[in-house]
């Protein structure tokens, strides 16, 4: 990545990276520096992939608007209010099941130490 950077520099192109850790050394190799994720949150990859594409979206969008290109971006802002929403309700849905996840795991678990607890009696009585 950063000879990548680096070779776009001597080409004289406009670099930017996107990191999760803004102190990293990348920030040596790019004119600009985008703090994208501190902590991933998301619970599978593609989720992940789409908050990313959907940055990178919004990313090219603010930059032809800022080299004074006119965009419509009021579709966009409509998609990407409703791929929230629906982040929103599926966050909600999977910390439900991860929450009857765990209940169902320390019941099991119990279960499991009541049959080792009643095997260790049985071979203390033989």
């Amino acid at each position: 990545m950063k000879l990548a950077l680096d070779v776009l520099k001597k080409l004289n192109r406009k670099t930017i990276a996107l990191t999760g850790d803004l102190n990293s050394d990348i920030k040596n190799h790019a004119d600009v520096v985008i703090g994208y994720v501190d902590e991933e949150k998301e619970g599978f990859v593609t989720k992940g992939v789409t908050t990313l594409a959907l940055f990178l979206m919004k990313l090219t969008f603010a930059i032809l608007k800022k080299q004074g290109k006119e965009v419509d971006t009021a579709w966009f802002d409509d998609y990407c209010e409703s791929f929230a929403s629906i982040q929103k309700e599926n966050f909600v849905r999977e910390e439900a099941f991860l929450e009857n996840f765990r209940t169902y795991c320390q019941w099991s678990i119990c279960m499991q130490l009541d049959v080792v607890r009643l095997r260790v009696w049985q071979r203390r009585l033989h």
